[in-house]
């Protein structure tokens, strides 16, 4: 099995991206980034936020 990743809250990725909070709610709910239900928490995992922002990157 592999090794487990971090998980992020909403403020945390809000932190990486330098965006509100909000916006990372935002990015989570309409599925822009994958997320991990845990009951009512979201959490995104590390890399699929590193893959996202790689991806971001390639469009612009």
């Amino acid at each position: 099995m592999g090794k487990l990743q971090t998980m992020l809250t909403a403020k945390d990725v809000s932190k990486r991206l330098n965006v509100s909070v909000r916006y990372a709610y935002e990015l989570m709910q309409r599925n822009d980034l994958p997320t991990v239900r845990m009951g009512r928490s979201v959490r995104v995992e590390e890399c699929d936020l590193e893959n996202w922002i790689h991806k971001q990157k390639q469009i612009s």
